[in-house]
């Protein structure tokens, strides 16, 4: 593809994200769309963001942190590598809750708890992730949001969601 398409593909993408409703925000990827995000997806490169590895997992930015996730949550996160052979991208682990309130987590949120993580894996869809998860001995929590790329996952009480763009289904 040449370069005048690529561009005018970024241009049309940058445009479509701008007329939703969200916010930029190159701390909160997990929620929102940075605008290196916007090109990165335009141009197929679904990691260019991935600051680096922790733990053995790859983190969206340098302000996620993992370090006290669970050892059950761990244990899924390697799960769900296993089974896509990929590397699981940490979009949000632990939250402190002043940055749970900022990002408008639920008051009690697993992510709190160090009991939950938002990830994405490269070439998978959310769709298919939350599916995958869906089935995973010990899963608790497996919800994906409409302008989101990754998936919720976490360890506390059996429950799934999906946040529609302006409908909540929850089961």
């Amino acid at each position: 593809m040449n370069i005048a398409i690529r561009l005018g593909l970024v241009a049309g993408l940058a445009l479509t994200i701008s007329a939703c409703k969200t916010t930029t925000s190159s701390v909160s990827t997990h929620t929102d769309l940075s605008n290196r995000s916007v090109v990165a997806y335009a141009n197929g490169l679904d990691i260019e963001p991935v600051k680096g590895k922790k733990n053995g997992f790859k983190l969206a930015h340098s302000k996620v942190q993992i370090g006290c996730l669970k050892p059950e949550l761990i244990k899924l996160l390697k799960k769900v590598e296993s089974h896509y052979g990929k590397s699981v991208i940490v979009t949000s682990g632990y939250r402190s809750a002043s940055y749970n309130r900022r990002v408008r987590g639920v008051k009690n949120s697993q992510h709190i708890q160090c009991k939950a993580a938002d990830i994405r894996v490269p070439g998978v869809s959310k769709q298919a992730l939350a599916k995958f998860a869906k089935t995973l001995p010990g899963i608790g929590g497996v919800g994906i949001y409409c302008r989101s790329s990754f998936v919720h996952l976490d360890t506390g009480g059996r429950r799934d969601w999906y946040w529609g763009c302006g409908k909540r289904r929850r089961s």
